[in-house]
């Protein structure tokens, strides 16, 4: 179904959501206006809660660039944004435990939710519950400097014979995995998949999904001014105390708009040349959100043209 975004259409979502729905997902690429159409709809539903799966906004201190938008959310700060610092690691397998407990405490008191995606795996993960390890950046580290016969002597003390017999012992990387997956989770990877066999909560609940799609020229027009409004709001002086605390080698600092505001601040290109770069470096990314999200809402999906 595609239709224009309009009141018609926001009440219509509402409607169902009160009525019908546990659960509105939106989806679409950045600046397409997934924060403004939860915004909207929750108003018109006291008990509703915004729920926000993307990967860049669920670090602390980082604003600007990540596209918080916190003051259009009025009295209902959303969940999932601000858990981690920007020097701590979080993995998808975190996102999806996260994310079940708070959708667990959510429906337990009655809650409708509004779910705005922009990273299309922390949806997946959750929609297909797939089984993501967990990973410690140290334990990493240290198993990789090792050679394959200590790690087949650390494999063989934490594993059962069976275990052991299934095990891939030339394949260096498997073995990691598996010394990985013992010592930090306490099961292989199999014993996880086994456990998940039934749905999880997520995947039980009674979905409308809305996919926001914008003509190439509209959508270019509103990155520049997103752009723009970065820079009016701060991100230069956000991004000078963000590396005065942190290394600015974290991965958290590659994404859009820190890169290019650091390389700025240390002289290497000129602020014009930042923005431009922030712009496509944008553009790109909402053209791959495009294309993910064609692809994941194959069927059951509203599409809104804005």
């Amino acid at each position: 179904m595609v239709i224009a975004m309009n009141k018609i259409f926001t009440e219509k979502l509402t409607e169902k959501l009160i009525k019908s729905k546990d659960c509105i997902v939106i989806a679409g690429e950045t600046s397409s206006g997934k924060t403004s159409l939860a915004v909207s709809i929750s108003k018109n539903i006291p008990n509703s809660e915004i729920l926000v799966f993307d990967s860049r906004q669920i670090y602390k201190e980082m604003n600007i660039a990540t596209g918080k938008d916190l003051d259009s959310y009025s009295e209902k700060y959303p969940h999932l944004i601000d858990i981690v610092y920007p020097n701590e690691d979080f993995t998808v397998f975190d996102f999806k435990n996260l994310a079940l407990k708070k959708i667990e405490e959510l429906i337990s008191k009655n809650k409708k939710l509004i779910i705005t995606v922009g990273t299309g795996l922390y949806l997946r993960a959750l929609d297909e519950n797939l089984v993501f390890g967990p990973f410690s950046r140290k334990l990493r580290g240290i198993l990789e400097i090792k050679t394959i016969n200590e790690l087949k002597k650390i494999a063989a003390n934490l594993a059962s014979k069976a275990e052991l017999d299934s095990l891939d012992t030339k394949n260096r990387h498997r073995l990691i995995r598996f010394i990985e997956m013992k010592k930090l989770l306490g099961k292989t990877s199999y014993e996880v998949q086994k456990n998940l066999r039934s749905k999880n909560l997520f995947q039980q609940l009674n979905k409308e999904f809305v996919l926001l799609l914008t003509k190439k020229c509209e959508l270019e027009a509103r990155i520049r001014k997103r752009v723009d409004s970065f820079f009016d709001y701060g991100l230069i002086d956000e991004t000078r105390i963000l590396i005065s605390k942190y290394p600015e080698n974290l991965r958290s600092f590659s994404g859009i708009g820190y890169k290019e505001t650091i390389d700025y601040l240390k002289g290497t290109i000129s602020l014009c040349e930042a923005k431009e770069r922030i712009f496509i470096r944008t553009r790109q990314y909402a053209k791959r959100q495009r294309t993910w999200f064609g692809k994941f809402f194959t069927k059951n999906r509203t599409e809104i043209h804005v």
